[in-house]
């Protein structure tokens, strides 16, 4: 083999060897087949706070915001999934650039004849021969109008893979911040149902001594036990609104789906995460640029476009083809002599794949047309994804406002009703017309901040940033 032929190959294959190495392998990260055992920072432990509610032989762990966004870009089976259709996106770059290495074929032939044989004027003969021929053969059959335009748009559709990768563990880290959000305003309702529940024992109470000392109706005892068996119904509502919030939140996080997880943040507030002078034209803007969505759209579409354009230029760029064997021949191996050939042409394809190929190249501008739809149709939900979030964090804030207002007024009324009743001149409707007015305000406080937080996360990723 020449020493030219020796160094393309090796160049060919250090390029596709450094190639290899230098994209980071997302798909070799740990998943889990099975759930995991939840074990929680030694930060949370430490609190102490107990459990919300009646307590069981459930195991229960504490969990915040930042530990569930941790997990969430972890272990999930969806990212594992979405890390193997990279692998499988980055596999089709190396085919693609293994086209270019033209294949070595190492020999060794050995022939021997005895007997007969017939030469060209057709005399026989008697002949006894043999030889042997060491040697490489190396063959080589590069289209380059496929070869060339193949890499390239197999490039791209990694660079696609590696976006949409991107998006489903925003969207995952997402999701499981809502789904926290779903547990912490559970555990909030479970606290005020607790605490409904003990208002209307205390009602009961009440109405009945009242009665016994005769100064109650029995109308009012036995609306009080209504009111109380209604709480109590509620309170199992929410104790089991709060067990499957947990069952919820545990299977985006793949943990054991038999343990309670239960959030560790004790006081619900509002969040601030993006700034209230950015206009909605900003956030726009901003989500054109930063959306892994539309990386991985235009990605696609541009290699569409490549092959589009292969379907036209691929056809007519002829194909090589070249075979060069180099080796020795003799009678044996201490009388071999050096040999060489050469072939090369070129030539071109008529019919299917080929020149007057119409299919393909209509085919390939279907493709590019859908992938420029899909372009304009994934700006489109985006820009409506940004204009809702933002439309809802500003809707709840205001409402936020209003529940609290709610609450305040609520607290004074049942204040006041108790107080009457306690002095004889109110009724105990009115009391309980007053607690229930309290009740739901109080959880309209708690759902307006959880809706507002829940939108400002919403808001926060669709203008491109990583929870």
């Amino acid at each position: 083999m020449s020493l030219h032929s020796s160094i393309l190959i090796t160049t060919c294959i250090i390029s596709i060897v450094s190639g290899c190495a230098s994209h980071p392998k997302v798909w070799d990260t740990n998943w889990l087949k099975a759930p995991s055992q939840y074990l929680p920072p030694e930060e949370l432990l430490k609190a102490g706070d107990a459990y919300p509610g009646e307590g069981n032989d459930t195991e229960k762990y504490p969990i915040d915001l930042t530990t569930v966004l941790r997990l969430a870009g972890a272990q999930p089976l969806e990212l594992a999934l979405v890390r193997e259709k990279v692998h499988d996106a980055y596999a089709e770059v190396i085919l693609s650039k293994e086209r270019f290495i033209p294949n070595i074929t190492p020999e060794i032939g050995f022939f021997r004849h005895e007997g007969e044989i017939q030469d060209t004027s057709g005399t026989f003969l008697e002949t006894d021969k043999q030889f042997v021929s060491p040697g490489v053969n190396l063959n080589l059959e590069y289209s380059p109008g496929e070869a060339v335009f193949s890499a390239l748009a197999a490039q791209q559709r990694y660079h696609a893979s590696k976006a949409s990768l991107e998006t489903v563990t925003q969207n995952m880290k997402l999701k499981a911040a809502l789904a926290y959000f779903d547990l912490l305003q559970s555990q909030a309702e479970l606290a005020i149902a607790e605490e409904a529940l003990k208002i209307s024992e205390t009602l009961v109470r009440e109405t009945e001594v009242a009665l016994k000392y005769g100064k109650g109706f029995k109308g009012d005892v036995l609306r009080a036990k209504a009111q109380l068996s209604s709480e109590r119904l509620s309170f199992t509502k929410v104790k089991e609104a709060l067990r499957i919030s947990s069952v919820k939140l545990a299977t985006i996080l793949m943990l054991d789906q038999k343990i309670e997880l239960y959030a560790a943040d004790r006081v619900i507030t509002p969040i601030y995460l993006l700034s209230k002078e950015i206009t909605i034209e900003e956030f726009m803007q901003t989500a054109i640029h930063r959306r892994p969505e539309l990386r991985e759209a235009l990605a696609i579409l541009e290699a569409n476009k490549t092959e589009k354009t292969a379907s036209f230029w691929g056809p007519i760029i002829p194909s090589l083809q070249a075979d060069f064997g180099a080796g020795g021949l003799g009678q044996n191996f201490d009388h071999l002599k050096s040999t060489e050939e050469y072939n090369v042409s070129l030539g071109w394809t008529i019919g299917s794949g080929g020149l007057f190929h119409k299919g393909r190249r209509e085919k390939a501008d279907a493709r590019y047309r859908s992938s420029e739809i899909q372009l304009a149709k994934k700006q489109q939900d985006i820009i409506q994804e940004i204009i809702v979030a933002h439309t809802q964090v500003n809707a709840k804030q205001e409402q936020i406002t209003i529940a609290k207002q709610g609450i305040t007024d609520a607290e004074e009324s049942l204040r006041l009703n108790e107080a009457r009743l306690k002095l004889g001149m109110g009724l105990p409707l009115e009391v309980l017309q007053a607690q229930t007015a309290f009740i739901q305000a109080r959880k309209d406080y708690i759902s307006s901040i959880i809706d507002y937080n829940k939108a400002q996360y919403s808001l926060f990723v669709s203008v491109g940033n990583k929870p």
